[in-house]
């Protein structure tokens, strides 16, 4: 802060790190360049967004740092779009996935890249007042470019790692990392509250729900009940999503005459999709189960509009921001019984099933897959939740002040060591 306390009734300036912005691929590159956009329309703060991904084939040959960083004015924010190598790509296979060398490209940026990037903000004249980081993978890249520019560091933990599963990993050990050299963390829930601390204890931090957008041009229109009965998955083809529980489900459905025509479309990337496509084939469910691939939002917002329900069986999430769109387009929503779905809609505004197997699954859309009255009544009560508790901008203004919160409480710690300081040096003489 060069000694120089933020006037707060002046702009601040916020640099993000994300591992995605737009076009978007995924739950957390939503979430930043929706936070961004209404951050700027608060008209409050400038914004400036470094994107750290990793590099194409054809972007992995080009030596040149500064070929590597890529500035884009987009809608009133800044982009750096910084592209790193294929470290991972050339020795994950040679050394295996026991040595969780996957995240290395992540975890040791190229010192150029670093460079490059506090030079692109000094060239622009920027003094940066906060760094908000939404990627664990960043964490030793989050911490070093914080002691460059001498500013305060939040993350946002959109992904909880305290599980048996992760003990030992390196994915762990970043996730850690991040949260303990931040100012101040930004949880999705108490859920998530609760269980963080139980492993690390207190730690400087505020419970702020993910949000969505909400329009008259996008969003549902009570009354308007044309839909398809048809069903929907969106969401990331990995085995914590259980996605093959509900293409079991749906195998079971298809035997019974009246259900024999039953669609549902999936939308998402992810490791498993070869073994789910595989499933598809060997049981005959080509007609029954459509893989759409990654899909822009605009593409699934469509979905979301002519489908009947959206499932989500996944066996853990720290928040879910599917649902919440899916329930902003005026869909019915079934998912598995998590205590975090039950915090982001309480219980009576959506169907649960009651196990997380294909059986409970086949059950619950057996029960309600006809059953237009009950469903429209789950939609209706969900898109008043969602309207009333999960629109930007009520949770934009949560983080603007946490932003200025901290950005004041960095600053007293800089004046109390400046000061602190000056009194050694006077003893000294």
């Amino acid at each position: 802060m060069n000694g120089i306390e933020k006037d707060m009734n002046t702009k601040i300036n916020i640099l993000m790190l994300t591992p995605d912005y737009t076009p978007v691929y995924s739950g957390v590159g939503t979430h930043v360049v929706n936070l961004c956009k209404n951050l700027y329309k608060s008209k409050q703060c400038n914004i400036y967004v470094v994107v750290i991904r990793m590099a194409t084939i054809e972007e992995a040959k080009i030596k040149n740092s500064t070929k590597r960083l890529k500035k884009i004015v987009k809608e009133g924010i800044t982009i750096f779009e910084v592209f790193i190598g294929d470290f991972t790509k050339r020795y994950y296979k040679r050394f295996g996935k026991q040595a969780n060398i996957r995240e290395l490209d992540y975890i040791l940026p190229d010192g150029m890249l670093l460079e490059e990037i506090v030079e692109c903000l000094r060239k622009e004249k920027l003094h940066i007042d906060i760094i908000h980081n939404h990627s664990f993978h960043n964490s030793v890249f989050c911490k070093l470019l914080a002691q460059y520019l001498d500013c305060p560091l939040i993350f946002t933990i959109h992904t909880n790692y305290n599980n048996k599963k992760h003990q030992k990993s390196l994915k762990k050990y970043l996730w850690e990392h991040s949260i303990k050299s931040s100012n101040c963390c930004i949880l999705l829930s108490n859920i998530m509250k609760e269980e963080i601390g139980n492993i690390l204890g207190d730690i400087p931090c505020e419970v702020i729900y993910n949000s969505i957008d909400i329009d008259a041009q996008n969003s549902y229109i009570e009354g308007d009940y044309e839909r398809r009965n048809d069903l929907l998955y969106c969401g990331r083809l990995s085995r914590g999503k259980n996605v093959l529980q509900l293409f079991e489900a749906i195998k079971q459905l298809i035997t019974i005459e009246e259900f024999k025509d039953i669609k549902l479309y999936v939308a998402g990337e992810g490791g498993q999709r070869g073994n789910l496509e595989k499933y598809i084939k060997e049981n005959q469910l080509s007609k029954n189960i459509i893989m759409l691939g990654r899909i822009t939002q605009k593409e699934l917002n469509e979905y979301y509009r002519q489908v009947r329900l959206t499932i989500i069986p996944s066996k853990r999430e720290v928040f879910n921001t599917v649902a919440l769109e899916a329930s902003s387009k005026g869909c019915s929503l079934l998912l598995s019984p998590l205590d975090s779905f039950k915090e982001m809609f309480g219980e009576n505004r959506i169907i649960f099933f009651d196990k997380f197997n294909a059986q409970s699954i086949y059950e619950k859309i057996k029960k309600y897959y006809f059953d237009i009255e009950t469903l429209d009544y789950f939609a209706k009560k969900a898109f008043r939740h969602v309207k009333k508790c999960y629109a930007w901008e009520k949770n934009c203004m949560k983080i603007m002040s946490l932003y200025q919160r901290v950005i004041s409480e960095y600053q007293r710690e800089v004046d109390i060591e400046s000061r602190e300081q000056k009194v050694i040096v006077w003893l000294d003489d």
